[in-house]
């Protein structure tokens, strides 16, 4: 199990943004399973997740971390199919650091080095005024 922590803070210019998206992303085409996500400041209702590709499944067979229930993202045939949430950036402060984080578990046999690659990650997307793709 890795337990993932990511220190974000935004600007007032990010948070203007239409649409912030966090998601997982692994090397190769790995399947992992995500549980636990959570923001380190208050967050109204949790959005739904969402998957660019391969299959999403909430699973409840004993595997979650806490809880009955984990996501399973599986059947990935690209490394850019990824599961993530939207967030609502009017519920986000500008200059507030935030900790995103989670726990992810690979499947038996799985590499994840200590130099971090191949291994998950979190990241955060939004759309710029230009219309361009940031990440953080």
């Amino acid at each position: 199990d890795l337990g993932l922590r990511v220190p974000v803070t935004f600007t007032e210019a990010q948070l203007a943004s239409s649409e912030f998206f966090v998601y997982f992303t692994a090397s190769g085409t790995v399947d992992y399973w995500i549980d636990d996500l959570s923001l380190s400041q208050p967050y109204n209702t949790p959005p739904a997740w969402e998957i660019s590709g391969g299959f999403l499944d909430i699973a409840s067979d004993g595997g979650a971390f806490e809880g009955s229930s984990y996501l399973a993202v599986t059947g990935r045939t690209y490394s850019w199919q990824d599961a993530g949430q939207n967030l609502d950036a009017s519920c986000l402060t500008a200059g507030v650091e935030y900790e995103l984080s989670a726990q992810v578990k690979l499947p038996a046999g799985a590499a994840c080095f200590n130099d971090g690659s191949e291994c998950p990650g979190l990241v955060v997307r939004w759309v710029n005024s230009d219309g361009a793709n940031q990440y953080k």
